[in-house]
């Protein structure tokens, strides 16, 4: 798929520089072809109308446009109108980063046109929060049309917090689904799950780690009634991912969710290493 990044150029923090740069190159990772303004229009005009006519024909031929908003942004506003007038789909980056406003605004047009996708949005933003070196994935429980459940994947090699940078991943060069007890990892889907409330202990997510097989006796231990009311009937999607492991479709089963979606958009990530 051919994708135009939408993104400030100038005046962006080096957080953001970061961020934007890895969301870049974990699409390439995934198979699909950039088009990034940072790095494939030349910048060098010392009026700009030569930057807006070169990344309007990259618009025009791109499949998606995928936007990092940045209000302060004049060369996002142009971009955004060039989209919008060719009527491409509009893929939302940072949707936490928008307050909707009570006037008029982008940000509201932004969150009114990819209000559909909103929880694809939400579960790829949440991947750059996972510490595992080998993949990194993030997911949302959706019931009725709201999300009640965020995660991501999380492990702790060398028995420190799950919170923690891991240094060296002892796992980097074994088969996938294999020896999961080496980093005590939790997958986000289970994370997302357990995430529905915010009274979570350590040793719940201990009791879910990846290498231990789900049972009806521990999803009673960790769960109330009334959260397998609000996991019933639900829907989880996980980006960063091609496919659901055993252990989280035992799992999800368990608690009730109907459907496990993966996100196509960067699927490709990991399937190089099962195939």
């Amino acid at each position: 798929m051919k994708i135009f990044l939408i993104c400030p150029v100038r005046g962006v923090s080096d957080k953001e520089k970061i961020i934007i740069e890895r969301y870049v190159l974990d699409l390439e990772k995934a198979g699909h072809q950039v088009h990034w303004p940072s790095r494939d229009t030349d910048q060098i005009d010392s009026v700009g109308l030569r930057i807006c006519q070169d990344n309007s024909r990259a618009i025009e031929k791109a499949d998606e446009v995928h936007i990092w908003w940045n209000e302060k942004s004049q060369g996002s506003l142009f971009d955004l109108g060039v989209a919008l007038a060719f009527g491409k789909k509009i893929v939302l980056v940072n949707s936490d980063a928008i307050q909707k406003t009570q006037e008029k605004s982008f940000g509201n047009v932004l969150l009114k046109i990819t209000e559909k996708s909103r929880p694809y949005e939400i579960a790829r933003s949440l991947r750059r929060y996972a510490n595992c070196q080998k993949a990194q994935n993030g997911a949302v429980v959706v019931k009725d049309g709201k999300i009640v459940g965020r995660g991501f994947n999380t492990c702790k090699p060398d028995g420190s917090s799950r919170d923690s940078p891991v240094k060296s991943c002892p796992r980097m060069a074994m088969p996938h689904e294999a020896e999961y007890e080496i980093c005590h990892i939790v997958h986000a889907e289970v994370s997302a799950m357990l995430n529905i409330s915010s009274n979570r202990l350590p040793e719940h997510y201990a009791l879910c780690e990846s290498h231990l097989v789900p049972t009806k006796k521990l999803i009673e231990q960790i769960f109330t009634k009334e959260e397998l009311e609000i996991l019933s009937g639900s829907t989880i999607i996980v980006s960063g991912h091609h496919c659901v492991c055993n252990g989280c479709a035992t799992f999800a089963k368990l608690c009730g969710v109907k459907e496990v979606i993966n996100d196509e958009l960067f699927s490709g990530i990991m399937k190089k290493y099962y195939s």
